[in-house]
């Protein structure tokens, strides 16, 4: 099942999936344009929680990113 997220400019998840690897505990910032994934070390304020899967999507040159809770 496919579920909208929130938006946000930052995401935790229990497993990222991104550029054909697989994460763990991870959280998923978006900030100007740029994807930063880093292994997830303390929580933020305002960090959406998904207790699921984050595919992460680069979409052609617009660089739109796709976020998707499986």
């Amino acid at each position: 099942m496919r579920i909208p997220l929130p938006k946000a400019k930052r995401y935790l998840a229990r497993k990222v999936i991104y550029g054909g690897k697989e994460y763990g505990l991870s959280t998923v910032e978006l900030n100007a344009g740029r994807i930063i994934l880093q292994p997830f070390e303390k929580e933020t304020p305002s960090t959406v929680y998904v207790d699921g899967v984050i595919i992460v999507e680069e979409e052609g040159e617009s660089g739109f990113v796709l976020l998707q809770d499986v």
